[in-house]
């Protein structure tokens, strides 16, 4: 199955979520969800230019209680709200074409989701336990700061690093399963979910 077929095949089963995708048609189509990125990135920043902003990064260290103060100037360029829009369009087709690759290997659909909910779930809830807010030292600010700027009273610290990088690792070990499980070949002759798509399509 070439590119553009495989693109093609995926736009008209946009709401098929039964059946089964080889790894071709899922990964090209995965391609080209990354290639519709970038040209939106292109086109967005030749019409209405880079995002430019000015930010005032605030840090404690817990243990030592050493503060620092960063200011940061961003150039962003970005996708803005055409990026938003195609990725929305495009949501129900990279589902359905998702759920059928794991079809593929002879797994429900729901499975990749209920993984990153976990995997996610676990990372942001330690994460939130695991912030507390603590009084700013407006004492050690650059004396060059804008006239209207005005300090927060307080800023999040990281009580436990170690506790923290758990969390995010299980979010990460949730990505590489479903990584691992989008890339198996396909399941040789049918299954439960139908056909093997590579022998249906020669």
């Amino acid at each position: 199955m070439t590119f553009g077929q495989s693109v093609k095949t995926v736009i008209d089963k946009s709401i098929i979520f039964s059946g089964r995708a080889s790894r071709s048609e899922f990964w090209k189509f995965i391609l080209f969800l990354i290639l519709v990125q970038i040209a939106l990135i292109v086109v967005n920043s030749l019409i209405f230019g880079p995002d430019i902003s000015t930010e005032i990064q605030f840090s404690k260290n817990s243990v030592s209680g050493e503060q620092s103060t960063n200011l940061i100037n961003k150039v962003i360029y970005n996708s803005g709200w055409l990026g938003t829009i195609a990725s929305i369009i495009l949501l129900i087709p990279l589902l359905s074409v998702a759920t059928r690759r794991l079809h593929d290997i002879g797994r429900a659909g729901w499975h990749v989701l209920a993984l990153l909910a976990i995997g996610f779930g676990v990372a942001f809830l330690i994460s939130f336990l695991n912030i507390t807010e603590v009084p700013f030292d407006t004492s050690q600010l650059p004396k060059d700061l804008p006239a209207e700027f005005k300090p927060p009273e307080t800023i999040p610290s990281v009580n436990s690093i170690g506790l923290f990088f758990i969390g995010w690792l299980a979010a990460f070990g949730t990505m590489i399963t479903t990584i691992v499980w989008l890339a198996k070949k396909s399941q040789p002759e049918s299954n439960k979910y139908g056909p093997n798509p590579t022998e249906a399509s020669s």
